[in-house]
């Protein structure tokens, strides 16, 4: 009976390593794809459902593809399917919500990476950006008091893919 319930847990314990190995090849897999820096990965949205951040202070809520934990700062990184040249001001505002999110948590944010599948972008969260991010949010907390807001762009692919789209009376499509 002993010899039994060694081979079961040899045969558990050879399972588990053979899992372990799979999976950090994986995790490897997906950091080179996503170009992740290398550091603990504490956050993930991409690959499986995670809750969102949220600010009580700012009111705000988001879901960053990653965060990575490296050398006591904390990493967002938004991965974008597709390519660009540069990054994109609104994947830049997005970015920055996800870091103004974590600062306001207690972490140190010092940048956030944008993956594009052609690209990496390191966008600094310097005073700038912070206080850019926080004039977009008071903007549309103003607007939406107001009861005036409208659709501030002229692409049908936006409004195609917007979570918004059906109660939008604005959209192009």
């Amino acid at each position: 009976m002993i010899e039994i319930i060694i081979a079961a847990i040899f045969v558990f314990a050879l399972f588990l390593l053979i899992y372990s190995a799979l999976s950090s090849g994986k995790a490897k897999e997906i950091k080179t794809k996503y170009r992740i820096p290398e550091g603990k990965i504490t956050y993930t949205d991409l690959d499986k459902p995670a809750k969102a951040l949220y600010s009580r202070r700012f009111n705000l809520a988001g879901k960053p593809d990653y965060i990575v934990k490296r050398d006591g700062s904390y990493i967002p990184v938004e991965v974008k399917d597709t390519n660009a040249g540069w990054p994109y001001d609104s994947h830049i505002m997005q970015l920055a919500s996800y870091c103004l999110l974590l600062e306001d948590s207690g972490k140190k944010v010092p940048f956030g990476l944008l993956a594009y599948n052609n690209g990496q972008f390191k966008i600094p969260f310097d005073d700038g950006i912070r206080n850019r991010i926080k004039g977009i949010l008071e903007t549309i907390r103003n607007e939406i008091r107001s009861g005036k807001v409208e659709r501030n762009h002229s692409q049908p692919n936006r409004c195609i893919n917007c979570s918004l789209r059906k109660f939008c009376e604005f959209r192009l499509s």
